[in-house]
């Protein structure tokens, strides 16, 4: 899936669009800041568009001053639950990363989503990267932590259509290569932590050793 547009998982249109944009967040545009925040549609069809969402009921319009009309995600919708839901996909997917997690019987020191997805960049193309640092004590060769990773990465290709990758190093090795590796040093800037351990705080004491 497409996690910068995730209404193209049911439409390609501009309506899918604006509804990713208006749902995700609790505030009023006109037509022409629609057309500056989505930047890749001209204003002819984003003018169209809102007509056609505010026929629905799914937006509202109201005067904004100046001649100006507002546009507003209608929270009350029947449908709004469903739109919201796929405008937060990416909240839900690290939701579900963090719950399969939270059942591991051998649970990470820490574990991460780093990447164009952490950045909110991942289109259909883009792998899905999940970086998990086995705990002290585990050996990569443990049958329960080598199925968990497995089962991880197919979990989250199923649910996302996205190439899942999940990357592990050894709390021991983390220490070894904390200062060398960019994946450890992207993961730690901008990734989005999976567990109540932040990896930031594990990167940071594995760097001091």
């Amino acid at each position: 899936m497409d996690f910068s547009h995730p209404f193209r998982v049911i439409t390609n249109g501009v309506e899918g669009e604006i509804l990713g944009l208006l749902a995700s967040g609790d505030r009023s545009y006109t037509s022409r800041e629609v057309e500056r925040t989505l930047n890749s549609r001209s204003y002819e069809p984003i003018r169209l568009a809102l007509k056609r969402l505010e026929v629905q009921g799914i937006i509202t319009a109201e005067p904004g001053g100046a001649r100006a009309v507002l546009y507003r995600f209608n929270a009350e919708h029947l449908a709004a639950p469903y739109v919201q839901g796929i405008a937060l996909l990416r909240q839900e997917l690290i939701a579900r990363l963090r719950a399969t997690l939270e059942d591991w019987p051998l649970a990470p020191a820490a574990a991460v989503v780093f990447g164009s997805v952490s950045r909110g960049q991942a289109t259909e193309a883009s792998d899905l990267d999940v970086l998990v640092i086995r705990p002290q004590g585990t050996t990569g060769e443990d049958p329960v932590w080598q199925a968990q990773l497995e089962t991880l990465s197919s979990l989250a290709t199923r649910w996302t259509g996205n190439d899942a990758r999940v990357l592990e190093y050894g709390y021991a090795e983390l220490s070894g290569l904390a200062t060398s590796e960019p994946v450890l040093e992207n993961a730690a800037r901008d990734g989005i932590d999976l567990m109540s351990s932040t990896f930031r705080l594990v990167f940071k004491q594995a760097a001091k050793q």
